[in-house]
């Protein structure tokens, strides 16, 4: 009875400890670097399409959105929304004329970068690369992904509004209850989020259940991260020495931290899913990256090579 239940909790441990050992082994720091540069150009075009999207939804609610994604993300993010919010007024960027619409295009090719770049170290984390035969669908098809996940910001944002406010309707917002089920309604949505990312984004496919359980890990460890991030960026004046650039440090900060937690996930949902059931297939576009300098056999090979040599 106790082999039966220490098997799975050993697999578990191994496939954690082989994660570790394949994120560093992919040079995670330069791959969250690059994330938080793009992020960066990207950050306005995506707050303001966002936004509007969800304000489509809800005339006049953009400052509880905003709100709200201080809520989600951190005060960080809210305040740097805020500043970028405030100067988008001020230009035609949904005006029907040639201008905006020309405007409308680059917010777009400008927002999806950041997204671009997610799946290209996630693929590199999971082993895969489109071929290049199919280099043109392979960055249309990133291109229309990264839209698509602007979309679901502005949706995940609504919902979370939308939930929060049923919430506070029937419970105070100064009582621990209504703290705790804030909490839990945004590690909800987080987990849905992340799912979809390792679901949908990457060139390669995994099973649901490998997706959902990806997403809740890496939910919770974003919201760890979240909170120790904040506690640290708000006690440290290292930010302030950039001046007028202060947001824009803190937001890269923020991003470049927060992109390590996503790639951390990313790989244990790979070999979770290689320990467990299967691991990533890459879709027809794409290809399995040879590995030599990291590669190792998984969880599953080790087991039947125990077997076959019994």
């Amino acid at each position: 009875m106790s082999s039966s239940v220490t098997s799975p909790v050993k697999r578990a441990f191994s496939s954690v400890r082989e994660a570790v050992t394949d994120f560093l082994a992919h040079d995670p720091m330069t791959l969250a670097a690059s994330i938080a540069f793009y992020s960066a150009l990207s950050f306005a075009p995506i707050i303001v399409l966002s936004l509007w999207a969800a304000a489509q939804l809800a005339p006049g609610s953009e400052a509880r959105l905003i709100d709200q994604l201080g809520v989600l993300l951190g005060s960080q993010v809210r305040e740097t929304a805020t500043v970028v919010i405030e100067h988008a007024d001020r230009s035609r960027l949904f005006s029907l004329d040639l201008v905006g619409l020309i405007g409308l295009g680059a917010l777009l090719v400008s927002a999806s970068t950041a997204f671009a770049q997610l799946q290209t170290a996630i693929n590199a984390i999971w082993g895969v690369e489109a071929r290049p035969t199919n280099a043109l669908w392979s960055w249309i098809r990133r291109r229309l992904l990264s839209f698509g996940m602007i979309a679901v910001i502005g949706f995940l944002l609504m919902v979370t509004l939308v939930l929060s406010t049923a919430v506070a309707l029937i419970l105070s917002r100064d009582s621990t209850l209504w703290t705790v089920t804030n909490e839990l309604v945004t590690l909800a949505v987080f987990t849905v989020a992340f799912a979809a990312l390792f679901r949908f984004v990457p060139d390669a496919r995994i099973g649901r259940r490998f997706a959902l359980a990806g997403g809740a890990l890496t939910a919770l460890l974003f919201e760890g991260g979240k909170w120790a991030l904040g506690r640290y960026l708000a006690t440290t004046t290292t930010a302030d020495a950039y001046g007028a650039a202060n947001s824009l440090m803190l937001l890269l900060v923020w991003v470049y931290y927060s992109s390590l937690i996503v790639l951390i996930g990313a790989a244990a949902t790979r070999y979770l899913a290689e320990a467990f059931g299967r691991g990533p297939r890459s879709l027809e576009h794409a290809e399995k990256v040879e590995e030599q300098a990291v590669s190792r056999p998984t969880p599953r090979q080790r087991r039947r090579t125990a077997r076959s040599t019994r």
